[in-house]
C-alpha cells in the first residue's frame, strides 16, 4: 500500500541488533530492486546472523502492525517491522545507524520486470524471440558466427507497456507494484511521529562492494575489510554484480535507448525526482515531448 499527502509515510524496514557483540544497531530501508535481497540475506545476515535480523517479511503481531496514519485512518501491516512501528523513533534517536541502497533509475526500472529478484531478464537469438539461457550463450555465439544474443522483442514490448502503466497510474492495480515506486518514495519514510528518517549512509548498487564495506566499518565491523573478497565475493552477494544479472539489465537499457527513446524519456519523466535527488545522469536529453531525444 502507498500513502500520498498523509502526515505519515510508513515503509518496511529491517532492524539488525548485535546483542552482546560489538556492532551498532542498524536500520536498513529496503528499496526494492536495488539489491535488497542481497543486503538483507548476505550483508546483514553475515554481520549479525539471521536470528538478529527483523524484517522486512518478519510476521508482526496484530497490535504491532497497526499504524494510525490520520485521525480516522489506520493501516494494518502483517509483516515488517515498518518505519512507523513503535520504538523505531526511539531507536533512531539512540545511535541506530540508518542506511539504504539506491540504483540507477533506468536500470532499476528494467529490473523491476523481474519478480522478487528471481531469474534474469531473457535474451534471444538476434532478430527473434527464441530465448537462450546464459549457459548456452557461448554456443549460440559460435553457431551464429560470434553474434551475441540480444534483448527479446517481446520483453522490450513488456517494458514499454510497463512505462505507459507508470505514466497513467494503472501499475498501482497490478501485483508487485511496489517494485515500481520511486526510490525517493521509500527514502521519504517517516517514523510514528511523522519525522522523516535521517540516513547516515546511502550506498549505490553500482559501487556496492566498496560502499558496503564502508557501512560495515561504521557499524563497528572493521574486520570486514580484511575478508572482503571472501565475504562480498560469495555467491549471493556476487550475484548482484554478475554478468547475467547486471549485464542483462545493461543490454536492455541500451536497447531501450537505441530503439525506444520515447520510452526512455517517459521513464525519466516518471522518475525525475530520483534522478535529481540521487544524482544519477539521465540517459537521454528529452525535449519537445516524448520521443524528441538526443544523447547527453
Amino acid at each position: 500500500m502507498i500513502l500520498l499527502n498523509k502526515p505519515l509515510r510508513p515503509v518496511k524496514v529491517v532492524i539488525a541488533t548485535a546483542g552482546s557483540g560489538p556492532g551498532r544497531q542498524a536500520l536498513y530501508v529496503p528499496v526494492w530492486k536495488s539489491g535488497s535481497t542481497s543486503t538483507v540475506g548476505s550483508f546483514l545476515g553475515t554481520l549479525y546472523g539471521a536470528k538478529c535480523i527483523a524484517g522486512p517479511h518478519h510476521p508482526l503481531a496484530p497490535a504491532a502492525g497497526i499504524v494510525r496514519v490520520a485521525a480516522n485512518h489506520s493501516l494494518h501491516y502483517k509483516a515488517g517491522p515498518i518505519s512507523a512501528s513503535p520504538g523505531v523513533a526511539d531507536a533512531l534517536h539512540s545511535g541506530t545507524f540508518a542506511f539504504t541502497v539506491v540504483r540507477d533509475p533506468m536500470a532499476r526500472f528494467v529490473a523491476s520486470l523481474i519478480s522478487n529478484g528471481h531469474g534474469d531478464l531473457p535474451l534471444c537469438k538476434p532478430g527473434t524471440d527464441d530465448k537462450v539461457t546464459q549457459a548456452d550463450e557461448l554456443s549460440v555465439a559460435l553457431v551464429d558466427g560470434l553474434v551475441e544474443p540480444e534483448p527479446c522483442n517481446s520483453t522490450l514490448r513488456k517494458l514499454a507497456e510497463l512505462a505507459n502503466a507508470l505514466h497513467n497510474g494503472s501499475f498501482l492495480r497490478k501485483p508487485g507494484y511496489e517494485h515500481q515506486l520511486s526510490q525517493t518514495y521509500f527514502m521519504s519514510a517517516t517514523d510514528d511521529r511523522g519525522a522523516r528518517i535521517q540516513f547516515d549512509a546511502v550506498a549505490r548498487l553500482e559501487r556496492y562492494e566498496d560502499d558496503m564495506v564502508d557501512i560495515a566499518t561504521e557499524l563497528n565491523f572493521p574486520a570486514v575489510r580484511d575478508w572482503q573478497h571472501g565475504w562480498l565475493g560469495g555467491t549471493h552477494i556476487k550475484n548482484v554484480h554478475s554478468q547475467g544479472h547486471l549485464g542483462g539489465t545493461a543490454r536492455y537499457v541500451e536497447a531501450l535507448r537505441k530503439h525506444l527513446p520515447e520510452i526512455v524519456c517517459l521513464v525519466q519523466q516518471m522518475f525525475a525526482q530520483d534522478y535529481d535527488c540521487l544524482g544519477y545522469e539521465r540517459l537521454l536529453s528529452c525535449t519537445g515531448g516524448r520521443g524528441q531525444t538526443s544523447k547527453n
